[in-house]
């Protein structure tokens, strides 16, 4: 049975919480003075919730909670029906070991046989063209495969492999997408239990706590004008010039 603790706390204590995390982000992470430091911080932040967020589906799927037909659907309804499709034309890569990636596993017997057979020197991670499907949120740069789900799972839990984006290319345009959730900052919030709308006093929606969390601090994110993608790139061509040294 899955144990998730953020069920057993009360609405106080979730909101603290909530409050708690932004605020350290605000106050002690986004003045560095070093942006490519702040910058790449804030999205470690990210990933340790796709961590707890992944953790989750793997004890779910063990423990038999999609035997009878049940889909994960990791980030929630507010995701999925409120994304807006981002035009990226660029190319650049997703790790699977340093960025925030979540696989919805759903089947206990091929997550072991992933777990046993992919991801080793023997046996490296490596994407493939038609298989592995996944969509990008921005500005959060969080990575969701939903499809080839159980192999990304076992590379994202042995820190091997690499998801490439090129939206340049018709095949990897139909298999990655990219959605931009920047636009419902304005209208809408996680108050640490329900997405709520600030117009409408009647919506909520039910959010995991660490979805909740991934969209706050998006808000961030954006308010900063950080861009995921720009620091994907950035780090790509330093690793090459490191190895032309």
């Amino acid at each position: 049975m899955n144990f998730n603790m953020y069920e057993l706390l009360t609405a106080k204590d979730r909101k603290r919480r909530l409050d708690n995390v932004l605020k350290y982000l605000s106050n002690s992470v986004l003045p560095s003075e070093n942006n490519r430091i702040k910058y790449n911080t804030i999205f470690y932040f990210v990933k340790l919730y796709a961590n707890k967020i992944n953790f989750h589906l793997n004890e779910d799927t063990i423990n038999d909670k999609f035997k009878d037909g049940a889909e994960p659907n990791p980030l929630g309804d507010f995701y999925s029906d409120f994304k807006i499709k981002a035009d990226v034309k660029e190319k650049f890569k997703v790790s699977l070991a340093c960025d925030p990636v979540i696989a919805d596993v759903w089947n206990k017997d091929r997550l072991v046989e992933s777990l046993d057979e992919i991801g080793s020197p023997e046996a490296p991670w490596v994407q493939h063209k038609t298989n592995h499907m996944f969509r990008l949120f921005l500005p959060m740069g969080i990575t969701e495969v939903f499809n080839g789900n159980h192999s990304a799972n076992s590379g994202i839990i042995k820190g091997d492999g690499e998801i490439v984006f090129d939206t340049r290319e018709e095949q990897s345009a139909l298999n990655g997408e990219i959605y931009d959730m920047s636009h419902l900052y304005k209208d809408y919030y996680y108050d640490s239990y329900y997405f709520r709308s600030k117009a409408d006093k009647n919506f909520r929606m039910k959010g995991s706590f660490e979805s909740g969390c991934i969209f706050e601090i998006g808000r961030l994110i954006h308010k900063n004008n950080i861009s995921f993608i720009s620091l994907l790139k950035f780090r790509d061509e330093a690793v090459e010039n490191y190895y032309q040294l």
